[in-house]
C-alpha cells in the first residue's frame, strides 16, 4: 500500500472488517489519474484464493476516500455479529470451523481490528477537517 494519512498508524498489512458480494478489480489506473483519483491499497494477496487481488481503497479527492472494508467496525460491534447463529452457520459452512474460531480469537486483539477502528476514521476526519476547515482544528 501506499504511504497514506488515513492509514497512518496501521501495520502493512492491516486487518479490517470486510463483507462482499462485489468488488473492484481491473481499475483503469489512467482513467482514475485523470480524475484526480489514486489506489490507496489492495487486497493482500492470498495464494491459495483463485481470485484477482480487489483494490480495497481509493482517494478521489483531498477530502474523499472510497474503501471496500468497513473502517467503523469495533470489536464488540463484531463480536454481537459473528455470534448471531445464521452468520456463525454461514462462515463455518463457507470457511471452516477453524477460520470461524481464528476470527473470534483476534476481534479484542490490539492489533488486529481495533488498531483500524482507532486509525482509518479518525484519520480520515482530521485530514478533511484540516483541508476543508482547518479553523476548526485551531487551538485557542
Amino acid at each position: 500500500r501506499k504511504k497514506e494519512v488515513i492509514f497512518e498508524g496501521l501495520d502493512d498489512p492491516f486487518y479490517i472488517a470486510d463483507f462482499r458480494k462485489w468488488q473492484v478489480i481491473q481499475p483503469d489506473i489512467e482513467r482514475l489519474a485523470g480524475m484526480g483519483a489514486q489506489i490507496l491499497c489492495i487486497e493482500q494477496e492470498r495464494p491459495h484464493v483463485p481470485l484477482e487481488r480487489a483494490v480495497m481503497g481509493i482517494r478521489i479527492t483531498p477530502e474523499m476516500v472510497g474503501v471496500q472494508f468497513h473502517p467503523e467496525a469495533d470489536p464488540p460491534g463484531m463480536a454481537w455479529h459473528f455470534i448471531q447463529p445464521e452468520r456463525q452457520q454461514a462462515i463455518k459452512e463457507n470457511f471452516g470451523e477453524a477460520k470461524y474460531q481464528r476470527i473470534m480469537s483476534h476481534l479484542y486483539d490490539p492489533n488486529y481490528l481495533l488498531k483500524t477502528y482507532n486509525s482509518v476514521l479518525p484519520n480520515f476526519l482530521r485530514n478533511a477537517i484540516l483541508a476543508l476547515r482547518p479553523q476548526i482544528l485551531q487551538v485557542v
